[in-house]
């Protein structure tokens, strides 16, 4: 689907438009006997018609909550979901599980709080019953939202969204990244002093469609990652840089800007490590599709130090972020994209809420 938006409960469930050409489930015809009566001297037998492929499912699934969520039909589009289904992203109130009926209250608010909200893929990967979305939300505050009055601003942010389906083609789970503290500057709720990255038009590039590739290949991009993250833990910054192309770009959206350059990279590596000397990065979920690897993170350490302007707090915990890594020819990691929420990040390691541009100052 395009997305689910929870604001600090801002949920959006992220449909993918056209869908990938992912991997299709086929099944055979079958035959069974009936346990009833024998008719004209023989058994009965039923004969049912070929499963519809998982994939097609998956793209029936998307397109029709893409339909609903531009008519702003909350109740039609969460019937995209499973009965049984959940929804998480991290937040300031840490990374829970929310169920179908919080999905559809929180879409009703959304709708409500801006009324030309619109999700816009654009890079779209699908293998199996893995479906994982970028994109850009955009919307106008043109309503009350979360108790707060419309300011009548834009705001347009990058998302992530990572779904798996069920055999019947609906969602089951759904993890979602962005950051918080992005929107609520945006639209004049957040902390002014906090640094933002400009709002985002509306894209208008074709959807890049990424679908399974070499198993073989994807399996060493999947190794790469797994020790690129190590290295933080092991504090082996030649390991780090090792797995980084000369031209390495990373677009970490919680940040500003861009950083390019693997010296740039190295030095982020350190001040990060000078700031949690315990850091680990404990990948939750993997998943090698084509020539990326999106891995599910989990961020622990103690905050010992200090981080830029933020001074250190001395507290240990616990945050979630998403990492996108796209590899060259040469098997080495080319661009990186990372997603994540400052607002969970200050509520984790006891940075002041204003600080991080988690939400709007108490009066």
């Amino acid at each position: 689907m395009r997305n689910l938006v929870w604001v600090s409960g801002l949920v959006f469930a992220m449909a993918c438009g056209g869908g990938g050409s992912g991997t299709t489930q086929t099944n055979t015809p079958t035959t069974t006997s009936s346990a009833g009566p024998a008719t004209s001297g023989g058994p009965v037998t039923t004969v049912s018609g070929p499963k519809t492929p998982l994939a097609d499912l998956i793209k029936k699934t998307l397109a029709d909550f893409d339909a609903a969520y531009a008519a702003h039909d909350a109740a039609k589009a969460v019937a995209a979901y499973s009965a049984d289904a959940v929804f998480a992203q991290p937040t300031h109130l840490g990374f829970n599980d929310h169920k179908k009926d919080e999905i559809q209250k929180n879409l009703e608010a959304l709708f409500k709080g801006f009324p030309d909200v619109k999700l816009t893929p654009t890079r779209e990967y699908m293998k199996g019953n893995i479906v994982v979305i970028e994109g850009v939300m955009t919307g106008t505050h043109t309503g009350e939202y979360m108790g707060q009055a419309a300011t009548g601003k834009k705001f347009g942010q990058r998302y992530l969204a990572v779904l798996w389906f069920n055999d019947d083609g609906l969602i089951m789970k759904e993890h979602m990244y962005r950051d918080h503290a992005a929107m609520l500057g945006h639209i004049g709720h957040g902390d002014p002093k906090l640094k933002l990255r400009n709002v985002e038009a509306i894209p208008t590039m074709t959807v890049e469609q990424i679908s399974a590739g070499d198993t073989a290949v994807e399996a060493k991009n999947t190794e790469t990652v797994k020790a690129f993250l190590a290295s933080f833990e092991k504090k082996d910054d030649k390991a780090y840089v090792a797995a980084l192309a000369d031209d390495i770009t990373h677009a970490d959206y919680t940040r500003p800007e861009d950083a390019k350059g693997k010296d740039a990279a190295k030095k982020a590596f350190g001040e990060l490590l000078g700031t949690f000397p315990d850091l680990k990065m404990t990948p939750t979920s993997i998943t090698a599709i084509g020539d990326h690897v999106i891995a599910e993170v989990e961020m622990t350490g103690t905050m010992k130090g200090d981080l830029g302007s933020v001074k250190s707090s001395g507290k240990s915990g616990t945050a979630h972020i998403v990492d996108v890594f796209r590899f060259n020819k040469d098997g080495k990691i080319s661009w990186a994209g990372r997603w994540g929420s400052r607002a969970e990040f200050a509520a984790a390691f006891g940075v002041p809420a204003s600080t991080q541009g988690a939400g709007p100052a108490k009066k």
